[in-house]
């Protein structure tokens, strides 16, 4: 999908104030925090790279399909039910014991899933003790609450950002855990 839109890319350019990394809607361009590692930034511009696509689909993130898609997967997770918390607990589990846990761009799904939900975030701290997670939360845990477009356009850019490395782990982790997201993305990618 990419190729398709690439030559309307204006580029990628170094933030050279080392203030993070986007995606510019108006300039068509990402913006790369120079200060990250190689192995950070290959992670973070593929992240970018779907904001791009998607924005190129006519924000397929912020289409009903995705925002069923999201809301059927919340609903599996509902913590008000014992259900819910068993199935959490359960996708809690396997993130850690398959080393889906170790990628920023599932570990963000979750962050953007459960907008940094207090038994999430209590297992992510409990592991973080004993081993690497990658937890990764943006900034801070108000992010989430800035606009609700966020949560979608996120897991939109994350999941193009799983597909494109293809881990076995990650890739396999959204298809058990989150199959509605993971066929609606697949959908709009090969349509």
């Amino acid at each position: 999908m990419l190729k398709l839109y690439a030559d309307q890319l204006t580029g990628i350019h170094d933030n050279l104030y080392g203030c993070g990394s986007y995606y510019s809607r108006e300039n068509k361009c990402v913006v790369m925090d120079s200060s990250y590692n190689q192995s950070e930034y290959t992670d973070v511009l593929k992240h970018e790279l779907g904001h791009f696509v998607d924005h190129m689909l006519g924000d397929r993130s912020s289409s009903i399909v995705f925002e069923d898609a999201m809301s059927n997967t919340k609903r599996l997770f509902d913590t008000s039910t014992p259900e819910g918390r068993l199935m959490l607990s359960d996708m809690m589990d396997d993130l850690f014991s398959t080393g889906a846990g170790n990628d920023r761009n599932v570990t963000d799904i979750i962050s953007a899933l459960f907008n940094n939900n207090e038994l999430v975030n209590d297992r992510f701290v409990k592991e973080a003790v004993v081993g690497y997670t990658a937890y990764y939360q943006h900034s801070t845990e108000s992010y989430w609450n800035k606009s609700p477009d966020l949560a979608p356009k996120e897991i939109f850019a994350n999941l193009f950002a799983v597909y494109t490395d293809g881990f076995r782990a990650s890739v396999g982790f959204v298809e058990r855990w989150f199959p509605d997201l993971a066929n609606s993305f697949n959908g709009f990618m090969s349509g």
